[in-house]
Order: structure tokens, then sequence, then C-alpha cells
């Protein structure tokens, strides 16, 4: 096996990306080194590469290897782990996936299971200056943390079809568990770019009664109907923004209920935090805000039992007002308020 492993690294908004070699790093306990395969570039990626995302004014620390869709082999095995997080056995050479983000384990979202919602997986990138290096998939090599969720991809998967559903494909699937679509149910899909056209599909498979993609790029359209959503039409087929548009309801079931009381299948979430509110503490990218919602602590001794103790109370008693719900997009985040008219 090589000694050094080459990394596309990613210095700061404006600055051309550098082509740099690190040595591979010996694995942990409990780690593993993969070579990699397949990377994609995501929507993420592109983001901030543009300067949507500014990583350097999000505190994040340059420069860092960008990358997280991937599929590669197992390199090297840390001591103490022979088998995938599905129990399979998992040897040199396996194709493997692994879940790219890390979450914190301490805030409100974690502590209610729902690790993909935590506020510091936005640093899913590590420095690469200082070992393991090799922290994103624009690499030879990515470095998997020790104990970390990691799965075994089956020969009949190809890679091109493995290494997005280690992002694209499993955030469509959790969307459509957190608002509990069902069989039956019809959707409407705003946006067709890469996460609509996992959603489109998604949609078709879990038996959805009607599917309506609402995109104004006719290439995208055709691909929402290649992948099940029927004839559909484009915004630019409605000339004035008035036609694009239909009266605002609420379905029988919110109607009856009291504004303020949890409303079926309305994913339900705090406001994000604004540039206003938002700071950097203990590393982690919105960790002041979170005190607001749980975290007693926000100036590095989080970790500790007291802090994790009343960040379970209270994560189990907020919200005795209705906060903001999100609507998410393919493009793009709005909130909206619970109060909207009937």
């Amino acid at each position: 096996m090589a000694q050094t492993g080459r990394a596309a690294v990613y210095h700061g908004l404006g600055i051309p990306m550098e082509i740099r070699e690190y040595p591979i790093p010996d694995p942990e306990p409990g780690a593993v080194v993969v070579k990699v395969s397949v990377a994609n570039i995501c929507g993420s990626e592109m983001h901030m590469w543009r300067g949507d995302m500014n990583l350097g004014n999000l505190g994040a620390v340059l420069p860092i290897v960008m990358g997280h869709e991937a599929v590669g082999r197992v390199a090297r095995l840390g001591a103490g782990i022979s088998t995938d997080s599905a129990g399979q056995p998992l040897r040199e050479g396996d194709r493997v996936v692994w879940r790219y983000f890390y979450s914190c384990g301490r805030c409100p979202a974690c502590l209610r299971g729902h690790h993909a919602e935590c506020p510091i997986n936005v640093f899913y990138q590590g420095p690469s200056e200082a070992p393991p290096h090799f922290t994103g998939s624009y690499a030879d090599y990515y470095y998997v943390r020790p104990n970390h969720t990691i799965f075994r991809v089956p020969d009949a998967i190809s890679d091109l079809v493995a290494a997005p559903a280690n992002c694209a494909l499993s955030e469509m699937i959790y969307a459509m568990e957190r608002v509990s679509f069902r069989f039956g149910e019809s959707i409407a899909i705003q946006g067709a770019g890469g996460l609509g056209i996992y959603a489109t599909a998604l949609a078709r498979d879990m038996g959805a009664s009607q599917i309506i993609v609402i995109d104004g790029i006719a290439q995208r359209l055709d691909l929402a109907r290649g992948v099940g959503a029927p004839p559909t039409r484009g915004k630019e087929q409605l000339k004035k923004p008035p036609g694009r548009a239909g009266p605002a309801t609420r379905p029988p079931a919110f109607r009856s209920a009291p504004r303020t009381a949890p409303q079926n299948n309305a994913t339900r979430v705090s406001s994000w935090p604004t540039a206003k509110n938002a700071s950097v503490a203990c590393g982690a990218f919105w960790c002041a805000p979170l005190a607001r919602h749980g975290c007693a602590n926000p100036t590095g001794s989080c970790s500790s039992a007291t802090s994790v103790s009343t960040a379970r109370k209270r994560a189990s008693s907020r919200h005795a007002s209705p906060p903001a719900r999100l609507t998410v997009s393919s493009s793009r985040r709005s909130r909206t308020s619970p109060k909207t008219s009937a």
C-alpha cells in the first residue's frame, strides 16, 4: 500500500484548490481508512465553492478537504473492528459507504435521536493540515473516525449508485419519514434538482397517489417524468405570477385543531439561528443559540453529565408555544408562520 495520498485542499473563498500529498495515517482502534473509488460533487460543495456558504466566516478551521458523497474500499482497519454497523463481516478490500457527518450527541436534536438535524453537521469536513488529513472525499483516501456508522456495499450495487446514497438518497428517505408520508397520499415536490429527483422516485416507490413536481427548467421536469412523475407544467407556462399561486387553505384536520397544538403530519422545528444571534463557541457553530433550546452550558463544558441531563429535560418540555414551521424545497429553506390564515 502507498505511504502517501493526494487531496484537493480548499483554502477559502476565491482561492483555487490545491492538490497536496499527505501521509496515509494508521487507523486508531475502531477507525477505518478507505481508498476512495467515486466521489460526487454535491450541491453543498457548489454552494461552498461559490461563496453562498462561506465556511471561513462560519468558523471552520481552514484549509479543509471537501467532499462527502462517496464510496470506496477498506484500505486499513483499526484494531477491534471486524464488522460493519449492520453486523456484516468487514475486511480489507470490501466496498463501503459511511455516514458523512459527525453529530455532537448532546444537543436537543441528538438527544431526541434526530442526529441528522444536529447543528454542527455543517462542519462535516475537518482541518486537513493535522492528522488524519483525509477528512473529505475529494482525496485518494478518507478517514472514518472510530466507532462511526459504516456499511459494506453489496456486490450488486455499483459505485455510481452507492455514492449518492450516502447523502442525497438518505436525506430524502429521512425527509419522507419525518413527514410521515404514507401509501396513497399526494405529494408536491418543489424543485427538481438532485434532491427533488430522488424525492420523486421515492414517492413513486412508496405508492403516492399523486406526484406534483414544480420547477422552471424543462430539462429537470423531463428527468422527473423519467423517474415516475406524471406530465407536469413548468412555471414558464404561467406567464404572470398571480397565475402561479392558489388560495392558501388548511386541510380539515388542521382547521379543527387549536393553533397552538401540534398539527398532524406537520414537521415542527425550531427557528433557524440568524446572523444576528449565531456565534462560535466550543468549536461548534450555532452553539450559543442552542442555549435557548436546551444546552445548559454553551461555553465549553457541554460534555458534563449535568449539562446532558439538563438538555434532556429541556428538550422534552420546550415549545410551549408553536415555533416556526420549516418548508423545505430542493433549492432553499424558508420559514413560515404557523398562524397561516385559513
